[in-house]
């Protein structure tokens, strides 16, 4: 019975007060954040933490903004985070955006300020109503989640925390009533490809990189994918040459290949053909060439059965919602899953929001809703105590 007066009171704190999370939204959404250049937006998080009252509030030496509320437990924690980079550079946001029709469009504001502001909403609202969890609750803002990033934040608080981190709630740009539990692993890799160059005029000028990197695009078509991990393989960029010099032969060419699915076992395998796939065709022509790492994101998988996801498939029914249990997806919980945490991504919208556009944007009523899925989900996880530490629960 006080559990339910607890999540009550709750809702009812959050419903009352939503223009809280609606004043941070707005102020968040103005300290722009490309990945790698969060300190403002993790200085204003550390304001927030210390304002209600959270402990050993900094920013670690990682980027990250963190803070700690006591719990009964306190060598055991829930992490709550969000990451705070966006994908937009400086200068795409340049003034506060307007609520129209219930909707506010900025580029970022889902993707993933609404994260950040709806931790915030949920720290107040433990705080003002006084609630005492069984585990202790480490609050943070990530760095570097988006593009190159490849999950830096979220890996070093894993590190530097290690087994006392039991369970991971991410909030990111998924919809709320969404359930992502597994992790999709990616790798990008640059493979750069150095030939002799000259006048276009020219014979017998070999080997060229532009000719066998053009070849390499072709054949990557060709690598086995494991359908069954939802594998997939992508030539997303192949250059060479520019059009300020159109009768040069380039010396050089890159080719950038993008690879995912939920299996390490299979990304192994996938990288293991590319790398055979290059050498093959780079060996034949007599070219040299190089192979840089651009992002590497660890995959995983967990049973639906482990104790965080069904307790957030309950909140998220008992709230109206109708469950859909995602196959893949790429989050910040993709480092907690591979690590043998369990783990979820919880939605901050209610909809696909044309995240990474310009055109982006949020309904507001379906955040609080959000919000009120992330309040529930703390106070079941943190009411249940070591019946929640379920790590052999993980496949």
């Amino acid at each position: 019975m006080k559990d339910k007066q607890r999540e009550k009171e709750g809702l009812m704190y959050i419903r009352s007060n939503f223009d809280h999370f609606l004043d941070n939204l707005l102020d968040m959404v103005m300290i722009e954040a490309p990945t790698g250049y969060e300190q403002k937006r993790a200085e204003k998080m550390c304001e927030a933490f210390q304002l209600y009252g959270l402990h050993e509030v900094c920013i670690d030496e990682h980027g990250n903004a963190i803070g700690i509320r006591w719990g009964r437990c306190r060598d055991r924690y829930i992490l709550l985070e969000a990451h705070m980079d966006t994908v937009f550079p400086f200068g795409t946001v340049s003034e506060i955006p307007k609520i129209t029709d219930g909707k506010i469009f900025c580029p970022g504001i889902g993707d993933n300020t609404a994260g950040l502001a709806e931790i915030l909403m949920v720290l107040e609202t433990l705080q003002e109503l006084s609630i005492e969890t069984e585990y202790s609750l480490l609050f943070a803002g990530t760095v570097c989640e988006e593009g190159r990033g490849s999950l830096r934040g979220i890996k070093g608080i894993l590190s530097d925390y290690g087994k006392q981190i039991t369970q991971v709630i991410t909030v990111d740009g998924f919809q709320y009533e969404d359930i992502v539990y597994n992790a999709t692993g990616i790798v990008t890799k640059k493979i750069t490809l150095q030939g002799r160059g000259g006048h276009s005029a020219e014979q017998g000028i070999a080997p060229q990189a532009i000719l066998t990197g053009a070849e390499m695009v072709n054949q990557i078509k060709n690598i086995d994918l494991p359908l069954e991990s939802g594998a997939t393989l992508a030539v997303t960029m192949f250059s060479s040459g520019n059009e300020e010099n159109p009768h040069t032969i380039p010396e050089t060419a890159d080719v950038i290949v993008n690879y995912r699915c939920r299996s390490s076992l299979d990304l192994q395998r996938i990288d293991e053909q590319l790398l055979r796939l290059v050498w093959e065709i780079c060996n034949r022509a007599e070219i040299l060439y190089n192979i840089e790492t651009l992002c590497d994101i660890p995959a995983g998988t967990q049973s639906r059965e482990v104790g965080i996801v069904r307790a957030l498939a309950e909140v998220i029914r008992d709230l109206g919602g109708e469950v859909r249990y995602a196959e893949g997806g790429c989050t910040n919980a993709n480092a907690a899953i591979h690590a043998g945490i369990p783990a979820v991504a919880v939605g901050s919208s209610n909809i696909d929001y044309r995240e990474h556009t310009l055109q982006e944007y949020m309904e507001v009523e379906k955040a609080r809703i959000c919000i009120e899925e992330i309040y529930l989900l703390i106070l079941r996880l943190s009411a249940h105590g070591e019946e929640i530490d379920e790590r052999a629960n993980l496949q």
